[in-house]
């Protein structure tokens, strides 16, 4: 298992990159971040992003841009599935925690700072940014924290409940080898000094005060500085005309040591005024503890009372609070130094940090083991199961949502089912134990393409093991889909869909196009029909799974013999289901059919019923979706006409063949191939009125009971689909 730290600043500039780099083995860490210089870079184990921070405002904004990306990329050429990557910022974790995700690797976000709080044009859209920024925290495998009240700015910036899930707290506790004895320089000349190590903001930090305190007591006050900033040249020049103002440049663990050795106060204000300072961790205060160094700070920050209770430091104010009275205060608490009891503040460091790491990285250890646990119950139990492409459960629509209806039969908590939103009044969250999630386009028409889409890429968002893909319009983007996602593609080509009469010519070809991805790029293509797997062989050298679908659940209740003298149909209203043939043929004869179908949504079909719907034995009837009143019209019919003409093996058929009735078929392959050649088939409006009226010599009907009970029970498919999912 390897470690990724993404940063979007230098290595050297925050000391909790490197401690978090220390939660593994370090000779399986990598730091990804983005150095100042990176040609000047020379860490070992290190991504460096290899364009500097330097530029003008159009220059910093593009490599920006291109960093957003430079983080996604690493994960993706570099982790693999069980990989860690712990992501320092909301820059990092945008598209590097989808990038985790889709790659399988386990993805951590540490909130150091709310991203709306460190910059100032942000705080305006502050709620907005938050919010966002909970988003990734629930997303993430594992949130981490320096503070719990880091986890309490939330709560109270947004609302109770926006991070529903327990922090693993890393506080911000330094982890050096060892605190030199040296007596404090500075102190020989009389002075009392003051250390800041840090970033150089204007304005947050309290500096310009700092620096009046320096100023304006330049034999009494010295300031030590130390990191990089905003205003790190005004402090150069600074250090250049100001004895007492001493710029010692950057800092890192192993010059941090020297610098508190030579300053009697580590400077660590954070401003009333603003709201993140109130939930800080500040690194200083445990610097404090650790280097046995006097704090300047504000009573504002949630460690003050510890402070208040070892003696270990002052507070002030500095809008309130004047440069003499601070100086005051500082060396009247130098004389009195007799009430800071280093062994208390060394028995606290002994009492809470002194093992504080070990502890942590076993901890951390622990709950990775947990989440791969987790991962391996899941994969093992064929959890991550997604099924794309359907309108959705409740099936309420075709022959593709009948079969997901009936595969979650036997759900043991692993599918998740993609549907429309746009087809549902109701939208539960689970449904017979899968978990449903709702896209906002419809699953039909020119829609279907970018519905598929964005449900793939959901789906290998959200680490899916297996994905069902039930026909082929969003197959295009199987190829792109590919590079980041090790899941087993099973589609389902569905029936030809691109012969079907009711495309145009663009979309036929579109469909046939999708159809020869499909193929190429899914580790199994379903074929619901034999003669569809024959075409896959002959047309892409591709052996295709045939399994049909279904139909014993059309059977809600004991059946009976029954005759009330009417034909049926049942269809959607297409012509390629030759919807006018069987009309014009019934029209011919004084036999009775009942026709289901969704007459109203095509023109086609309005015009059908119009003329149709005139004659006594044409009875036009809109959709039946309550499985009991269809059976009922079912079972009571004499004979079952079905014209499909493409499509495979369809689920009407094969729901028919059930009711122990005699079929009538359009003489395609496919139907053939459906009932084993043993039902009767016609081919014209004059082949069908012969059958018509001929209909008492005619005797399949235990033939398709016999076929339908061996071939196209659920138990049946579903085993074929569950031994797919393995």
């Amino acid at each position: 298992m390897k470690l990724f730290v993404f940063r979007s600043l230098p290595l050297d500039a925050d000391s909790r990159t490197q401690r978090n780099m220390g939660l593994v083995d370090k000779a399986l860490t990598y730091s990804c971040t983005w150095e100042k210089d990176p040609s000047l870079a020379n860490q070992d184990n290190a991504f460096n992003f290899p364009l500097s921070k330097s530029g003008n405002v159009i220059v910093r904004s593009i490599k920006y841009f291109l960093f957003l990306f430079w983080v996604p990329y690493i994960v993706l050429t570099h982790s693999k599935k069980g990989d860690v990557s712990i992501f320092m910022d909301l820059e990092t974790v945008l598209l590097g925690g989808l990038a985790a995700k889709i790659k399988g690797s386990i993805s951590v976000f540490d909130i150091v700072d709310p991203f709306a709080q460190t910059k100032r044009s942000l705080r305006k859209m502050g709620k907005l940014i938050d919010l966002i920024e909970c988003r990734f925290a629930r997303n993430a495998d594992i949130l981490m924290v320096p503070h719990e009240c880091r986890v309490q700015y939330y709560y109270d910036m947004i609302g109770k409940g926006v991070i529903s899930k327990e922090a693993f707290i890393v506080e911000n506790v330094p982890n050096y080898s060892f605190v030199s004895d040296k007596p404090k320089e500075w102190r020989k000349q009389g002075r009392c000094v003051i250390g800041y190590f840090g970033t150089f903001d204007y304005g947050s930090r309290g500096l310009e005060f700092l620096i009046s305190l320096a100023k304006e007591f330049p034999d009494t006050i010295a300031v030590v500085f130390a990191g990089q900033g905003a205003m790190e040249a005004e402090l150069v020049n600074m250090s250049a005309e100001h004895e007492n103002i001493i710029f010692d440049g950057g800092f890192n663990a192993d010059t941090l040591t020297e610098l508190y050795n030579k300053v009697d106060f580590t400077w660590a204000y954070y401003c009333p005024a603003i709201s993140l300072h109130r939930y800080a961790a500040p690194n200083k205060y445990y610097e404090h503890l650790y280097f046995n160094t006097p704090i300047i700070t504000s009573e504002i920050i949630p460690q003050f009372k510890v402070i208040e209770e070892l003696n270990s430091g002052i507070s002030i104010d500095v809008s309130v609070d004047s440069p003499s009275e601070v100086t005051r205060r500082l060396f009247n608490f130098l004389e009195n130094r007799s009430t800071l009891e280093s062994e208390s503040l060394s028995s606290y460091w002994q009492e809470n940090y002194s093992e504080y790491y070990i502890n942590k990285k076993v901890n951390f250890g622990r709950i990775l083991t947990d989440i791969q646990g987790n991962l391996n119950a899941k994969q093992n139990s064929n959890a991550g199961v997604a099924i794309v492409g359907t309108v959705g459960v409740p099936a309420c629509y075709g022959g593709f949502e009948t079969l997901v209806e009936n595969l979650l039969d036997e759900n043991d908590n692993f599918f998740t089912v993609y549907c429309s939103s746009k087809a549902y009044t109701q939208k539960p969250r689970t449904y017979k134990k899968a978990q449903l999630h709702y896209i906002p386009l419809n699953a039909n028409g020119p829609q279907s393409i970018p519905y598929d889409i964005w449900s793939l890429f959901h789906a290998v968002y959200k680490s899916a093991d297996t994905i069902l893909l039930l026909g082929v319009s969003g197959a295009i983007c199987l190829p792109f889909l590919r590079l980041f996602t090790k899941a087993k593609i099973i589609t389902n080509i569905d029936g030809l869909e691109w012969r079907r009469d009711k495309w145009h010519v663009f979309a036929k070809r579109f469909l046939k196009f999708s159809e020869r991805i499909a193929v190429k790029y899914s580790d199994v293509v379903v074929a619901d029909n034999a003669c569809i797997a024959d075409y896959v062989m002959q047309e892409y050298g591709v052996e295709a799974v045939v399994i049909a679908y279904g139909g014993d659940h059309a059977i809600v209740k004991g059946s009976s013999i029954a005759d009330d003298g009417y034909a049926l149909a049942l269809c959607r209203i297409e012509p390629e289901n030759n919807v006018q043939m069987i009309l014009d043929s019934f029209s011919r004869t004084k036999k009775k059919i009942k026709f289901i179908g969704n007459w109203n949504n095509s023109e086609f079909g309005q015009e059908l019923k119009n003329k149709y719907q005139e004659f006594d034995n044409i009875e036009v009837i809109d959709p039946v979706y309550n499985l009991e009143k269809l059976f009922e019209i079912r079972q009571r019919c004499s004979f079952y006409v079905h014209g499909h003409s493409a499509g495979g093996t369809n689920p009407s058929l094969v729901e028919m063949m059930h009711f122990n009735k005699n079929i009538l078929a359009f003489d395609c392959d496919y139907n053939r191939a459906s009932t084993e050649e043993k039902a009767q088939y016609f081919l014209t409006v004059e082949d069908l009125v012969t059958e018509i009226n001929q209909e008492k010599l005619i005797n399949n009907a235990g033939c398709m009971k016999e076929i339908a009970l061996r071939r196209y029970t659920w138990e049946i498919v579903r085993k074929q689909y569950f031994s797919l999912f393995k």
